[in-house]
């Protein structure tokens, strides 16, 4: 944990799989952003390109962690969590492998977080090929037809829907995607952690971050923290079958 003269302590968890060349410039990316207390923590699992031996090569700062290749997203960052909290976390970052990072973006979040200690901070999330479009800030609780949530201004653009918000700091919303979510180690130690069995692969990170506002917690994005996702035009994983 941090001491009294020093930032807080983040670690970044990261369940990757089979996606090297983005996995290691995540790493790189991530190395290059303006706050110095912080460490990463991959969980590989069971990659077969070699991403566990790379990295460890590469980059012996980070901690690799070996999975079973059952652990999906959420079986994944649950291993991940629990370590980062016995290394001492004060705050755990979750995050996807495959985003681009503006370099200011954890040092805002941090800040943000340091003003209520109620806070889960999330990101402002952009498209990477269309920069200013956004791919979501937050969600919001659907329940329609076979949708759970919505992404909040999913789609709009930045430049026109700062001008429309009320507070474009720090907007509060019902909860969030996983991909650059920081929360302290206090939420994971009376909420618990990502519900692996339920929702292995997708669902776990607004679950979780939906829990957590029941609990007393109050979900933010900060929009001054950007990360740029890479859009998928297809889920990773198809039907239920192949997660069972």
């Amino acid at each position: 944990m941090s001491s009294m003269n020093q930032e807080p302590f983040v670690v970044a968890v990261v369940p990757v799989y089979n996606r090297l060349e983005k996995t290691l410039r995540f790493i790189k990316n991530f190395s290059y952003i303006k706050y110095l207390n912080k460490k990463i923590i991959i969980v590989d699992d069971n990659s077969t390109d070699g991403t566990a031996e790379i990295i460890r090569n590469k980059f012996p700062e980070v901690t690799v962690i070996d999975g079973s290749g059952d652990l999906w997203w959420s079986g994944g960052t649950n291993v991940a969590v629990k370590k980062a909290l016995e290394d001492g976390a004060d705050y755990v970052l979750t995050i996807n492998d495959d985003c681009i990072m503006d370099e200011n973006f954890l040092a805002n979040m941090v800040n943000v977080a340091g003003e209520d200690n109620r806070y889960i901070v999330g990101c402002r999330l952009m498209f990477q090929d269309d920069t200013d479009r956004i791919w979501g800030l937050g969600a919001t609780c659907y329940f329609r037809g076979w949708e759970m949530y919505q992404l909040n201004y999913g789609g709009m653009y930045w430049s026109k829907v700062k001008s429309e918000l009320s507070d474009d700091r720090i907007m509060k919303v019902d909860t969030m995607p996983g991909n650059g979510v920081l929360i302290s180690r206090e939420v994971f130690e009376r909420v618990g952690f990502y519900d692996e069995i339920n929702m292995p692969q997708y669902h776990a990170d607004t679950d979780f971050v939906s829990r957590a506002k029941n609990s007393g917690y109050t979900p933010v994005i900060a929009a001054e923290s950007v990360i740029y996702n890479d859009i998928i035009t297809a889920p990773l994983v198809q039907g239920l079958k192949a997660l069972i």
